[in-house]
């Protein structure tokens, strides 16, 4: 990953009633939960992506899912990882954004030592060889720059997440719940990999859809922003995610698991041959 190094309200009662009656109506409006296959009854909204993977906590409007407990309680230790990977940014940072870095790390080193302690700093060699061989120029890019190789499990936590956010998708833009027996791939790239200027790009033409996304008229597409397409049977759709300059997801649904083993059979075969 590329990156820099970095140098509680009173809500009124009216509000917090026009919020449970908001909530109620929600419930009423998605009885089951998109995420396990509608196999449970909703009991919460779960904001996807989560709320504090964003500037101080301005999530787009409109991505608001249906989720039972269990889904809803399963992804908040994954939350707290991405929210630390979004964090980590090309650009230099605003003061907002270094101490919310700042404040997502500490979190880290209290919850998941285990991610932080297995980060390593790569060398200016490795660095400039990694850089060189993903198409980078080296005058293109500002300065300091370090790169830094993750474990991997924050790699299986950003495909879990990938996989939980391409449900939501599928959810929002078709209006029906992923089936339980469903296949959902995702695939998580680094910033060294997308940014680069051999990163395929032109390979997602028919990902043709790009919403709109942002919070009271200002866009957030600078934090989280996707194109996506769709078969027109709806059994299989695919969406290419960014996150900032942080991270990019491939994440691809099936409805038909026959189809979705014939896919990656092929494709299997393919990398073998």
């Amino acid at each position: 990953m590329i990156g820099f190094a970095g140098h509680a309200a009173v809500v009124p009662y009216v509000m917090a009633g026009a919020k449970r009656r908001q909530k109620l109506e929600f419930l009423k409006k998605h009885p089951k939960c998109c995420f396990c296959g509608g196999e449970a009854d909703t009991t919460e909204w779960d904001h996807i992506p989560a709320r504090h993977l964003f500037a101080e906590r301005n999530w787009p409007e409109g991505y608001v899912f249906p989720a039972c407990g269990a889904c809803n309680d399963a992804s908040a230790s994954d939350e707290l990882i991405m929210g630390f990977l979004v964090r980590i940014q090309v650009t230099d940072l605003s003061e907002t954004e270094e101490r919310e870095l700042h404040e997502s790390i500490s979190k880290m080193h209290d919850r998941h030592p285990d991610i932080i302690n297995g980060m390593r700093e790569m060398s200016r060699n490795e660095t400039k060889r990694s850089l060189r061989e993903n198409g980078f120029l080296s005058v293109s890019l500002p300065k300091p720059l370090y790169m830094v190789e993750f474990p991997d499990s924050i790699i299986e936590v950003s495909e879990r997440y990938g996989r939980k956010l391409g449900k939501a998708l599928y959810y929002m833009h078709t209006g029906a719940i992923f089936p339980a027996n469903g296949r959902v791939f995702c695939e998580v790239m680094s910033n060294i990999r997308f940014m680069s200027r051999d990163f395929p790009l032109d390979a997602f033409h028919m990902l043709s859809a790009s919403p709109t996304i942002s919070r009271g008229g200002k866009s957030l597409a600078d934090q989280f922003a996707y194109r996506w397409g769709m078969t027109p049977e709806k059994d299989a759709a695919a969406f290419l995610i960014q996150f900032g300059e942080s991270t990019a997801m491939l994440v691809i649904t099936y409805t038909d698991v026959e189809k979705y083993e014939k896919v990656f059979a092929a494709r299997s075969a393919a990398k073998v041959g």
